[in-house]
């Protein structure tokens, strides 16, 4: 503690005293361990008399708090969202406009071959699994570079939950906006999920679990809207709030509705808890609604995923979703419209900055073969003006894709090919005087 003594000298009656120009400042030791809570004891005396206050600080925590909208919510180091810890611990939450939190637990879960889930959510018995760990603690950056606040962050399966550890890296963005008022009720999550095994991972699925009370967990209802490609929970209290989750990227639509009731209500039943085989077919099955049997509903959960996808090994897929609050339907459906358009209009041709480069190179081209978006994968190790069309194989220029002044970096770019017809395609990379090209197999 630097300085560990303050004197403020004599105080009369009524008169107020600070030590703002020199302030308790605690210097945090190399080496603290994530989530500290270091408690504070302040003593006070004069002459005989005594007494004292204590708090406690969490500190080297790896979870930061946005809160600079009407949404507020905590994006954590390990795929949780609202909670860095099981029962309602290290975190806001998810709030409305400053309120209490609506949100009971939330977190990314990432499955293939209907075995194997990656999540930190709850899991068998009264348990929680911990797949995912930090690789990169998410920071937070306001104004941010894309939007008003930006977190960044990377986390991975390092298997110490789990004797067959999905082999994926996830690097996961977030962005909020406090203007216009259209941006204002929701955050965007973002995930790039890299295959870092030896083999393809088919039936990929990722998807955001939520169990959303709100407020009372007993008197909700999950439906969903198919046109937005959005699940959605609401109370039927009177004045009671609606919570969404929208999927953002030019990928397929999956929504589960659970019934968190014994039994399931005909669903997947979690209160015996919640094994991958269960995760497995949340993230893959469809069911609609649930809290339908009660005329007021019940506790539900909402699962809304994005996929199947068959990642090669080395291969990436971008998924991302909204994460929306409001106080009627049409409200948080206006507010998934508004984020559809940031989201294409903030990333018009789907380029995010991943790293440094040492090297000018077109890397990779996934999902190859594609049917409605691809990622091209490429690097400049300077400065300098970058192109990417794409050409038949008779060398008939049929799309240019990106052209653009770049900075040194790694750089990830999502394409659509939705208007391409099937057939065999070359796509062409020019930068800082090199070309490259690569194939690229559209089948519909």
């Amino acid at each position: 503690i630097l300085p560990a003594t303050f004197n403020p000298g004599a105080v009369n009656s009524g008169d107020t005293t600070s030590n703002f120009s020199l302030p308790f400042r605690a210097i945090i030791n190399a080496g603290t361990p994530l989530n500290t809570v270091v408690p504070f004891k302040i003593t006070m005396y004069d002459g005989t008399w005594t007494d004292f206050y204590a708090f406690n600080i969490t500190v080297n925590v790896d979870y930061i708090n946005i809160e600079i909208n009407d949404v507020g919510t905590s994006i954590t180091s390990k795929g949780l969202i609202g909670y860095n810890e099981s029962g309602q611990l290290q975190g806001i939450g998810f709030t409305y406009q400053g309120g209490a939190t609506i949100l009971y637990e939330m977190g990314l879960m990432v499955g293939a071959t209907g075995t194997q889930v990656s999540d930190n959510v709850r899991g068998t018995g009264s348990t929680y699994d911990t797949d995912f760990s930090p690789v990169i603690t998410v920071t937070g950056q306001h104004p941010g570079t894309v939007s008003d606040y930006d977190a960044y962050g990377r986390f991975s399966d390092n298997g110490t939950s789990s004797a067959t550890p999905l082999p994926v890296l996830i690097t996961h963005r977030a962005f909020a906006w406090s203007a216009p008022a259209a941006d204002r009720k929701y955050i965007i999550v973002e995930y790039v999920i890299k295959n870092t095994g030896t083999s393809t991972l088919n039936g990929l699925y990722g998807g955001i679990f939520a169990d959303w009370d709100i407020p009372l967990y007993s008197n909700d209802k999950a439906d969903e809207d198919l046109n937005r490609k959005m699940g959605y929970c609401w109370s039927t209290d009177q004045g009671g709030l609606f919570a969404g989750i929208k999927v953002l990227t030019n990928t397929p639509f999956n929504h589960y509705a659970i019934d968190n009731v014994t039994g399931g209500g005909g669903g997947a039943d979690l209160t015996d808890g919640f094994d991958n085989t269960e995760k497995y077919t949340v993230l893959s099955t469809s069911r609609p609604s649930a809290g339908a049997t009660a005329t007021t509903g019940n506790d539900v959960i909402d699962v809304v995923s994005t996929g199947p996808f068959a990642l090669a090994a080395g291969d990436s897929v971008k998924i991302a979703f909204a994460l929306i609050a409001g106080e009627d339907l049409s409200m948080i459906q206006s507010s998934a419209d508004a984020a559809q358009i940031r989201y294409d209009n903030s990333f018009p041709t789907g380029i995010t900055p991943i790293d440094l480069a040492g090297e000018t190179v077109l890397k990779r081209i996934f999902p190859n073969p594609s049917s409605t978006a691809a990622t091209i994968e490429f690097s400049v190790k300077e400065n300098t003006k970058t192109s990417i069309a794409i050409y038949n194989t008779t060398g008939q220029l049929i799309k240019s894709v990106f052209e653009e002044q770049l900075t040194a970096g790694k750089y990830s770019l999502n394409i659509d090919v939705t208007t391409l017809p099937t057939g065999s395609y070359m796509v062409r990379f020019e930068a800082g005087g090199v070309q490259q090209t690569r194939p690229l197999q559209i089948v519909k």
